[in-house]
């Protein structure tokens, strides 16, 4: 035999080295120095004669010779403790519950080091029974194995989560091509216009003409109701708008993340008291929603893939509710000048939002156009959205029932796994007459039929959606 160990004085590849030779030593004789990172694939038998609690560095241990290269036909694993004491206990509930023999443990090892490091505190107190070491190790086995399970199931899925992976991707993508981001200019009209409708007096002072940065002063009524709010979402001293200071609040309307505060500045983003307050009042069921027909004028410049002419438009809030909620917006755009011709849909959402960022009010069509004319080609655009809202509810319905399937079947398998594993354990205290723990054990298998029952019924009761479509805006563009 040959030793190996931290303070054997021999370099650890020579000592493999002669290990590996035919005619030199059959046994290796080594501490936790050869546990990882050495490749003895030319042996077949490993020896734990000192077995860790860990199952991970049981596994390390193993991979030294279970590799790339190793000829044997069967390689050999012998594990050896003293009965009746912990370590055999964490054999028998903990390696074989995970079947550590069998398979690799995957990606569980952040999870075993804290777990195995908990369960090690307890075991060594000296304060458990040996039923009661039992009854912890079953736990942490329990624990673990499911863990493992669900890693099996992630991998099982692991194709569909590329897929949706690519479908996110795409989708910001599209997002930056049709410039689907809130800008600052649109937090500030946003404010602006819910403050002129709803809070009379509020004051927003523009300190340059070519910034948006203002000295805010809301008035009474306003001051009152944020701080309302603000008590009841619990953000109090958030923002200085809710106090009385007669010269003001100096802000800027900057909607992109800042590294460093301004001491005399308070920036409003998009999830700022300010405009959470806004949200709020607006899904309030007693705010009034204004829903414009607008007419708008637009450089050619600034749409040059858009011929010069008139442009009958509608803006369409879809909501659909199911499993999961979801809104969409859905731009419809038609020309007036007769070719019938509608736009896709990108290009539909590009004009709009185009004309709203970068247009100005068209204060003559009343004058300019024929306006029984312009009404019929909003009706055109109108009813073409309604008949793509119909197709869209019924991809949505397909979707949110294969949705339900999906979620029906996991939540099936995670409850025959728990109960299988609670059966196991009222069979156990049964087979050793431990008729005291049954009770526990058993309530906990009702409350666990019952949550998947109530489960069930909520999936059941979401398969049919509700669906919503809103008007948002319609009108005419004057691309000129």
């Amino acid at each position: 035999s040959v030793t190996l160990t931290g303070r054997s004085g021999l370099d650890k590849h020579e000592t493999i080295h002669r290990f590996r030779d035919a005619t030199g030593p059959s046994i290796l004789l080594s501490s936790e120095v050869a546990s990882e990172g050495v490749d003895l694939q030319f042996a077949r038998v490993i020896v734990n004669y000192d077995l860790p609690w860990n199952p991970m560095k049981v596994e390390q241990r193993i991979g030294r010779i279970d590799r790339l290269g190793q000829q044997a036909p069967k390689i050999t694993i012998w594990n050896l403790f003293y009965a009746d004491t912990i370590d055999s206990r964490i054999y028998n509930r903990l390696y074989m519950r995970l079947g550590l023999f069998e398979r690799t443990l995957g990606g569980l090892e952040a999870v075993l080091g804290e777990k195995i490091r908990g369960l090690t505190m307890e075991l060594l107190r000296g304060t458990l029974s040996p039923r009661q070491e039992e009854e912890r190790i079953e736990q942490a086995a329990m624990a673990l194995a499911n863990y493992r399970l669900q890693e099996e199931e992630l991998e099982q899925e692991a194709g569909n989560l590329i897929a949706h992976g690519d479908y996110i991707l795409n989708q910001v993508r599209a997002m930056r091509e049709l410039n689907r981001w809130i800008t600052s200019e649109d937090l500030w009209v946003y404010v602006r216009d819910f403050f002129t409708r709803e809070y009379k007096g509020s004051e927003f002072k523009q300190i340059a003409a070519d910034g948006l940065v203002f000295d805010i002063k809301l008035s009474t009524d306003a001051r009152f109701d944020l701080n309302q709010f603000l008590r009841s979402e619990k953000l109090l001293h958030q923002t200085s708008l809710s106090g009385g200071n007669p010269k003001g609040v100096r802000c800027e309307f900057r909607n992109r993340p800042r590294t460093q505060t301004h001491a005399t500045v308070e920036y409003i983003t998009q999830f700022h008291p300010l405009i959470r307050f806004v949200n709020h009042r607006l899904r309030g069921e007693n705010t009034h929603y204004y829903h414009p027909t607008v007419s708008l004028a637009v450089a050619h410049e600034v749409l040059p893939s858009v011929r010069l002419g008139i442009y009958a438009f509608t803006v369409h809030r879809w909501s659909v509710r199911g499993l999961r909620n979801v809104e969409r917006l859905n731009f419809e755009v038609k020309s007036l000048n007769g070719t019938g011709r509608f736009f896709d849909e990108d290009d539909a959402e590009q004009i709009v939002t185009t004309a709203a960022r970068s247009g100005s009010d068209w204060l003559e069509a009343r004058s300019e156009v024929h306006l029984s004319h312009a009404t019929s080609v909003v009706s055109d655009c109108i009813d073409r959205a309604e008949s793509r809202f119909r197709d869209y509810v019924k991809e949505a319905k397909f979707e949110n029932e294969d949705r339900a399937d999906v979620r029906k079947r996991s939540l099936e398998r995670h409850w025959n796994r728990q109960r299988s594993q609670q059966e196991e354990i009222i069979a156990r205290h049964r087979a050793h007459n431990r008729t005291r723990l049954l009770p526990a054990v058993e309530g906990k298998l009702a409350k666990l039929n019952d949550k998947m029952e109530q489960q069930l019924r909520e999936i059941e009761s979401q398969r049919n959606l509700r669906s919503h479509p809103q008007e948002i805006c319609m009108g005419l563009i004057r691309v000129e």
